[in-house]
């Protein structure tokens, strides 16, 4: 089991550090260094290159948290209020269109509603 990679030494909130580990005989040296990395040149002989990262999330305040949820409410409204306006959109446009028109697109008068609705709301 490895851990952590080397290569994450380059993000910003991870650092490297040298921690001296002594260890009483060669066979637990040898052991912790194939657990680490299979790399023999890159950690003398006696330590680990071990890595670590600081977790410094904060608590949000009440008013923060309170307009998140408002700004979060209003994007939902401004969505539903979109689609809704794709809906009446197309459904004006193929009902204002004569029967003959439709038959030409392949559509039946009774398809124009949900045709609409999938314009609009079908992901």
């Amino acid at each position: 089991m490895q851990m952590l990679h080397s290569g994450i030494e380059n993000l910003a909130i991870v650092h490297a550090q040298q921690i001296p580990i002594f260890l009483s005989t060669p066979t637990q040296t040898a052991t912790n260094k194939s657990c680490l990395n299979n790399d023999e040149d890159a950690v003398p002989k006696g330590q680990v290159n071990m890595t670590y990262f600081t977790d410094t999330a904060s608590n949000a305040t009440l008013i923060e948290r309170l307009m998140a949820s408002v700004s979060t409410a209003f994007a939902a409204a401004a969505t539903r209020q979109a689609n809704r306006r794709v809906y009446s959109t197309t459904l004006n446009e193929l009902s204002a269109l004569s029967n003959r028109d439709l038959a030409d697109l392949g559509i039946a008068r009774s398809e124009v509603r949900r045709i609409a609705w999938e314009a609009a709301y079908a992901q």
